[in-house]
């Protein structure tokens, strides 16, 4: 029966660590940033906050802007400009990431392939720390096989 219950705790173990590796590791990966833009409602609303800050600056109708932002999302190497953003907001939401989310001009002028943003305000992401993800991502940690607390309060570094 002691053989049967240590093997249980080492199948929850191992299926908690496994979790926490795939949904609660943000990371800057542009494979990862790619599949999480995907999401039309995430790549859309993205498309939507820096289409509606960058078109008065650049003489362009928002609704152009965005779409040309959406195609940008939808190739791989487009999502890799936003990798950074996207991955402090998967750390946000799960509550590893405590400051708020910005796209920084720099950011905008490589999305929007034009440097007249250059000088534009770094953007805020309405980014909300959700309580439950947070909880299980806690949760997972003290369960998980070799889990460490990985609460950072800088973004991540760019891996390419």
């Amino acid at each position: 029966m002691m053989l049967i219950a240590a093997a249980v705790l080492v199948a929850l173990s191992i299926g908690a660590w496994w979790l926490r590796q795939v949904a609660f590791s943000p990371s800057n990966d542009s494979k990862v940033t790619y599949s999480i833009l995907g999401n039309e409602e995430i790549r859309g609303q993205v498309a939507t906050i820096i289409a509606g800050a960058d078109a008065p600056i650049l003489s362009q109708s928002p609704a152009q802007l965005r779409e040309f932002i959406e195609k940008i999302a939808r190739i791989p190497e487009g999502a890799a400009l936003m990798s950074d953003f996207v991955a402090n907001s998967h750390g946000r939401v799960i509550g590893t990431f405590d400051r708020r989310v910005v796209i920084t001009a720099q950011e905008q002028v490589n999305i929007v392939r034009n440097e007249l943003v250059g000088e534009a305000n770094p953007l805020t992401l309405p980014v909300q720390r959700v309580s439950s993800m947070a909880f299980l991502h806690d949760w997972l940690g003290r369960f998980a096989i070799g889990a460490t607390n990985d609460r950072r309060s800088v973004p991540p570094a760019r891996t390419g």
